[in-house]
C-alpha cells in the first residue's frame, strides 16, 4: 500500500517542478533618461595687453616697426581657471575690429583650446611665428598668452595711437561668456628706396641730352607704409677738374622720355624744388618709377668731362588714410 502511495505523488511533483520553471521567463523593459548639469561662473578677464620686443623683451612700447617679431602678450585671469577658456582672437588694426585683414591695415590671430595651438586667420602671408608662441599652464586661474608675430612693411604708418590691438576672449559656456581689452599704439614709418647709381651724358655746347632709355639702368624702385614724396638734389655741382662748373639746375629728371614735364634738380634738400613726385602711393611694395635724365650744356661751357654726385631720398608727404 505504501509503494502506491508513492507513486501517486510522482506527477504532483513534475507538475510543480513544471511551474517553478514557466515563472523564471520574464520579459525586462528599461527605459533611459537624461540630466543637466549647469557650471555658471564669472566671465574671463584680460586683465592686459603688453607689447614687447622679440626675444629681448625690454620696455613694455608704445610704438612699434614693421617687419619686426615682437611677443603680444595676453595676460588672462578666470576664477574657474584657464581650463574655462574656448578661445582668443587678438587683432591689430586701423580702424574696425570688423574689416576685412590687409597687409596694410587689419590683423587676426586666434588661440584656441582644442588644439592648443596659435593661428593665423589673415591676411595672406606668413607672418605668425607659431614655435614661439607660448600657452600658459591652464590649471590655474591666470596666465600669459605670447602671440609672437610681425606685420608686413606696408603696414600703414599713423599718427600718435593710430592702431589698436585687441584682445577678446570666450569661455566655453552657452552661449559663451565674453571678456575683452584694447590699447593703442603708433606703426613707425618704414622705407626702401633703390635708384640709378650712375648716367652719363656726351654732347655739344647749347644741346640738350638725354641720357638713354629709363628700363632697366634708370629704375628708382621704393615701397614706404607712408604716402611720399620723392625728392632729388645735387649733392655735388657737375663740375672738371679745372674747377668749371656747370649749374645744377641745367640737370633735369622727369618720368617723361620726352621730357615734357622736366624736374630741375636743387643743391639744397631744404627748398621746395627738391620735391620731384608728390603724393607716391603706399599701398603696394616695390612700386617702379621709371626715371629719365637730361642735361643742357649752357653756351660758353668750356670743354672737358664734368662729374657729380646727385641724392635721391623718399620723404614724408602725409599719413595713408586708415580705411
Amino acid at each position: 500500500m505504501k509503494r502506491w502511495s508513492t507513486h501517486r505523488q510522482l506527477p504532483a511533483v513534475a507538475l510543480l517542478i513544471v511551474l517553478t520553471l514557466g515563472l523564471c521567463i520574464t520579459i525586462v523593459r528599461a527605459e533611459s533618461g537624461s540630466g543637466t548639469i549647469t557650471v555658471s561662473g564669472p566671465a574671463p578677464i584680460v586683465e592686459s595687453i603688453g607689447i614687447y620686443l622679440y626675444s629681448s623683451p625690454g620696455a613694455n612700447l608704445t610704438a612699434i616697426d614693421v617687419d619686426t617679431l615682437y611677443d603680444f602678450k595676453v595676460t588672462l585671469s578666470d576664477t574657474d581657471l584657464l581650463t574655462s577658456v574656448q578661445n582668443i582672437t587678438l587683432r591689430l588694426y586701423t580702424n574696425s575690429w570688423g574689416a576685412s585683414d590687409t597687409v596694410q591695415r587689419h590683423y587676426s590671430f586666434l588661440w584656441s583650446y582644442s588644439s592648443s595651438t596659435f593661428s593665423q586667420i589673415g591676411p595672406s602671408g606668413t607672418y605668425i611665428v607659431q614655435g614661439d608662441c607660448v600657452t600658459p599652464t591652464l590649471s590655474q586661474q591666470e596666465g600669459v598668452f605670447e602671440f609672437v608675430f610681425k606685420v608686413d612693411k606696408l603696414a600703414i604708418n599713423t599718427d600718435t595711437y593710430g592702431w589698436t590691438v585687441k584682445a577678446v576672449v570666450f569661455d566655453k559656456s552657452s552661449p559663451p561668456d565674453e571678456g575683452y581689452r584694447a590699447t593703442e599704439f603708433t606703426m613707425n614709418a618704414y622705407s626702401s628706396l633703390t635708384v640709378p647709381t650712375s648716367v652719363t651724358w656726351s654732347g655739344t655746347v647749347g644741346s640738350t641730352y638725354n641720357n638713354g632709355t629709363a628700363s632697366p639702368n634708370n629704375l628708382i624702385i621704393y615701397t614706404t607704409n607712408f604716402v611720399t614724396k620723392i625728392q632729388v638734389s645735387i649733392a655735388t655741382p657737375p663740375h672738371n677738374s679745372y674747377g668749371d662748373q656747370i649749374a645744377v639746375n641745367y640737370v633735369y629728371i622727369d618720368i617723361d622720355r620726352n621730357h615734357g614735364s622736366a624736374h630741375s634738380f636743387t643743391s639744397d634738400w631744404q627748398e621746395p624744388g627738391c620735391d620731384w613726385l608728390t603724393g607716391q602711393s603706399n599701398e603696394a611694395a616695390n612700386t617702379v618709377i621709371e626715371s629719365f635724365w637730361f642735361v643742357t650744356i649752357p653756351a660758353g661751357t668750356p670743354l672737358g668731362t664734368y662729374t657729380f654726385s646727385y641724392e635721391i631720398q623718399t620723404y614724408f608727404d602725409s599719413f595713408p588714410p586708415t580705411t
